[in-house]
């Protein structure tokens, strides 16, 4: 028998039941657009999430914090405890723990409260101000998509580098050297006593100390750089140096107003990076580390928390596309002992004329190829689609809000094969057992009892 035979008998037996044939093709359809969607959405959130946001490089990076860290579930949630064995972090800590076996380098940070809010020329938007300021390190260096490091400065104006996370919110992706050089105009909290403010004197009326305490001031900075470290995400970075003027709060001393001791000094530094020789010396020196009473996160800690999060997503949803799978071809299977059961006689005469079992098989197991086919092409295409209206919806709903845009869900064309592949290999495993039941009977008692 020709392969030009077997495809027509299959195609007649398809379009024999146009009702039936279309509602197997959609449950098909339906099963492999939902297998396309679930795996894209899984496979593009791990992406975006580790690659995209940098934590598959520089696993061998932790953070040091004042307090222990502790795990609050499965899932990777934690705070921090207060403890005593803690004390805060001042530079002898940070030579301490250079000083540790498996310590590349110790770079202190330090959290500049005092600022409030920030606008860049050229944008109406008003920014929340998180600002930290890097310490010195014997090899750190911010790294930059563009542009330098902030120089040191200790006046009103200073300069400042920016989170790639602001010029993808302003637009300027596509050239974020259009943001180099821009002013910032930066708000503090009221009642700053820092740099730049314009503290009351010794004789100073009790309104003009009033209104001092509900007035906020104003410092400018310039934009030299951009940055592209994760851990910096949505953050401003200064200079130490200016860092400490902020925080400086301005006393009386000898008749006039001076620059007092810096809050960075009494009470430390918010955190501290540590990068360790090599990704095999992480877990070493976290447990060195944590033994001080401080707390550990690294960027292998989170990948492994991304690793779980991902593990659970593959579960769920993997349990829902498998669901739709095995429905689809119970469907499948379901057509097929139809079919079957209404040819039964017409397959029992081919038998006495001389056709075999294994041609009653391969004949019905083609019909099955052939429904599935069908199915799983139109739901690689609806599975596409549907990918890409998400996709496209969430990087409107983050533009609309001025955040980055990413893309979480994308059917790249080795998934949308796995989805064709999966959906054939369903359909003719339904149609094994029917398509054997067609070639066990015994076709002369049953023609015989007809």
């Amino acid at each position: 028998m020709r392969v030009a035979d077997y495809l027509s008998f299959a195609w007649r037996g398809i379009v024999r039941q146009r009702v039936r044939t279309l509602l197997t093709v959609l449950a098909l359809a339906i099963a492999a657009t939902i297998v396309i969607s679930l795996v894209s959405i899984t496979v593009g959130a791990q992406r975006t999430i580790t690659t995209e946001r940098g934590l598959t490089e520089g696993l061998e990076t932790m953070v040091v914090t004042p307090n222990a860290v502790v795990s609050t579930g499965l899932l990777g949630g934690s705070v921090q405890v207060a403890n005593d064995k803690a004390e805060k972090i001042t530079d002898a800590t940070v030579q301490q723990l250079r000083g540790l076996a498996g310590v590349k380098d110790a770079v202190p940070l330090a959290g500049v409260y005092e600022l409030r809010r920030f606008t860049i020329d050229g944008s109406p938007t008003s920014f929340v101000a998180n600002a930290l300021a890097p310490g010195e390190g014997t090899s750190y260096e911010i790294p930059l998509l563009v542009g330098r490091a902030p120089a040191p400065g200790t006046k009103g104006h200073a300069e400042v580098v920016i989170d790639s996370s602001y010029v993808d919110a302003l637009g300027l992706r596509q050239d974020p050297t259009k943001i180099l050089g821009r002013a910032m105009t930066i708000t503090t909290v009221n009642g700053y006593r820092g740099v730049g403010a314009e503290v009351p004197g010794p004789r100073s009326t009790p309104k003009q100390v009033t209104d001092f305490s509900q007035r906020a001031t104003t410092l400018t900075a310039r934009i030299v750089g951009v940055s592209s470290d994760p851990r910096f995400t949505s953050r401003i970075l200064t200079s130490m140096p200016w860092a400490h003027a902020i925080r400086s709060p301005q006393v009386l001393q000898g008749g006039t107003m001076v620059p007092g001791e810096s809050r960075i000094t009494t009470g430390g530094y918010s955190s501290v990076i540590v990068d360790a020789a090599s990704t095999d010396a992480v877990a070493g020196v976290a447990a060195q580390i944590e033994r001080f009473g401080y707390g550990v996160t690294s960027a292998q800690e989170q990948l492994d928390r991304i690793n779980r999060y991902v593990l659970i997503m593959w579960l769920v949803l993997g349990s829902i596309a498998l669901v739709s799978i095995l429905a689809a071809g119970l469907s499948t299977g379901n057509t097929m002992l139809m079919t079957i059961t209404e040819e039964r006689y017409v397959i029992n005469v081919w038998r006495v004329c001389g056709a075999r079992r294994g041609l009653v098989r391969r004949l019905y197991l083609l019909q099955a190829f052939l429904l599935s086919l069908a199915g799983g092409a139109l739901g690689m295409a609806s599975g596409y689609w549907l990918t890409w209206l998400l996709s496209r919806q969430i990087r409107s709903v983050l533009a609309g809000r001025g955040m980055e845009t990413i893309s979480v869900a994308e059917a790249t064309p080795q998934i949308l094969l796995a989805g064709l592949a999966i959906t054939l290999i369903i359909g003719v495993l339904a149609a094994v057992h029917p398509a054997a039941r067609a070639s066990r009977d015994d076709p002369g008692a049953f023609l015989t009892a007809q």
